[in-house]
């Protein structure tokens, strides 16, 4: 999880953080290779449009996934969603799902299947409410692809989960579609 807040932090050095940048496009290069035609197939669409989770916090310009676009072909279009408020909410509220604050241009994503890039899925209330804009600008199909998932032991929910689920250890073969494990 530290790569995942290091690589967007002002406070990291320029150096740091294009290592960082490095280890999280090779961990989604070598996944998305691993895992392509489970995700394509599990859709029968292939990806035609690309987007990432903007960010709510206020932080402003290009959100630090857009470096990671650069491994797609160019030929799929970049789609941009846009968070259109409202302003200065919490961070709990920002994760509650909640699609109107969000745009999608309906010419980027107008019957494409879109593959959503999301730093860290901490509740999904975001990711899936930036999902939802993008079917209702018209998305066929939207699928979401997350570098990292917080699970904070704190949190009742998570709690319970981790209480009831067995705990393993990350392995990147095991496909996030079929759950199966790919060489």
């Amino acid at each position: 999880m530290t790569d995942l807040y290091a690589y967007k932090d002002p406070a990291v050095t320029a150096e740091q953080r294009e290592k960082v940048r490095g280890r999280l496009y090779t961990m989604l290069l070598e996944s998305l290779m691993r895992h392509h035609e489970c995700l394509r197939q599990g859709h029968g669409l292939p990806f035609s449009a690309l987007a990432t989770v903007p960010s709510t916090s206020g932080r402003v310009g290009p959100h630090p996934l857009e470096f990671m676009l650069g491994m797609f072909d160019p030929a799929i279009r970049r789609a941009r969603v846009s968070y259109i408020g409202p302003t200065g909410l919490d961070a709990v509220a920002r994760r509650i799902f909640d699609p109107s604050r969000f745009r999608a241009n309906r010419n980027q994503v107008g019957g494409r299947h879109v593959l959503l890039l999301e730093d860290t899925w901490v509740s999904g209330g975001r990711t899936q409410s930036v999902a939802a804009a993008l079917k209702a600008a018209g998305a066929a199909r939207v699928s979401v692809v997350t570098l990292g998932r917080e699970l904070k032991p704190s949190y009742g929910p998570t709690r319970e989960y981790l209480r009831t689920h067995e705990q393993r250890p990350f392995d990147p073969a095991i496909c996030p579609v079929t759950g199966q494990r790919h060489q």
